[in-house]
């Protein structure tokens, strides 16, 4: 299979969503820059040092070399793997079982896992998906009600005045006290 090289990623003409597809088994050399909202298929395989612009999304067992960096709103199926040095946007979402090499981090992600990831720095908050909705709802109603409607900020705010007895709870699971961590320690009050 041949490699795709910067000249031929340039080639590449948008949709008329204004998204680049890229097939799945695409192969890319190292270096390769992306613009935003660029879709790649599944077994995509990327070298080292290559940057991709915000609102991307990856299929399943995607591979990424060593220092790739990703925008905001990216997106990754299953089972893919990022090489060391890794950096990621806001607001990006990974599937099931990936894996992180050292030193990777993530200004925020949206998880819902249960297991926290090995090798991933998350610099700021933790945002549980929708999916886990009921499940936050049920583990945080001894000290606050979380209605259907309430965003993330608005959870918080809830949560601001039970801060101490919410991180102190005995309850938490791991993951959950992780994710909780990013968004109460931070929290001068």
């Amino acid at each position: 299979m041949k490699i795709l090289t910067q000249k031929d990623i340039d080639k590449i003409k948008p949709d008329k969503n204004g998204i680049k597809v890229f097939p799945r088994f695409s192969k890319f050399a190292i270096g390769c820059s992306f613009g935003e909202r660029c879709s790649f298929g599944e077994v995509c395989s990327f070298g080292e040092d290559c940057s991709f612009g915000k609102r991307c999304s990856f299929g399943k067992r995607c591979s990424f070399g060593e220092v790739c960096s990703f925008g905001e709103w990216c997106s990754f199926g299953e089972d893919c793997s990022f090489g060391e040095w890794c950096s990621f946007g806001e607001w990006c979402s990974f599937g099931e079982v990936c894996s992180f090499g050292e030193w990777c981090k993530v200004k925020s992600i949206f998880w819902d896992k249960i297991y926290i990831p090995d090798n991933l720095t998350v610099e700021g908050k933790i945002f549980p998906s929708g999916k886990t909705r009921v499940h936050w709802q049920l583990r945080l109603s001894k000290w606050v009600t979380i209605s259907d409607d309430d965003c993330y900020e608005e959870i918080l705010e809830k949560c601001k005045t039970y801060k101490n007895k919410i991180l102190k709870s005995k309850q938490w699971l791991p993951v959950e006290k992780w994710i909780l961590n990013s968004w109460l320690k931070e929290q001068g009050q």
